[in-house]
């Protein structure tokens, strides 16, 4: 057995002690401070361990207190406010301007055909 195997096999070992701790103090209805006290462990190690082997279960915890207790934001939705201000101006010589306020073509180009067409 090389270096690398070993240490492998001292990890897997680690771990499996450590799964068999968290396991055993799931079914005891101690606190961990209490669970490590009786049972002569480094309560930060074992929190550590108890993080590693249930990180999903921590976030769908945390996704479901969320969906029980969800934040909503007031919306206002005003409408847009009108412009005053010209979309598009014409200048045709000096005595003619011709002012735009809106991109709707119905809304100008209505009043200006039958100018066009006098002229």
């Amino acid at each position: 057995m090389d270096q690398t195997t070993s240490y492998q096999a001292l990890c897997e070992e680690r771990r499996n002690y450590w799964k068999k701790q968290v396991c055993d103090w799931q079914q005891t209805g101690l606190s961990v401070s209490e669970y490590c006290r009786e049972n002569g462990l480094n309560q930060h190690q074992f929190k550590y361990w108890q993080y590693q082997f249930a990180p999903q279960t921590r976030k769908s915890k945390k996704a479901i207190q969320r969906l029980e207790h969800p934040t909503f934001i007031p919306v206002t939705i005003a409408p847009k406010p009108q412009s005053s201000a010209p979309v598009f101006v014409l200048h045709l010589g000096t005595k003619c301007r011709l002012e735009i306020t809106s991109m709707d073509p119905v809304a100008w180009l209505t009043p200006l055909l039958p100018l066009l067409m006098e002229g």
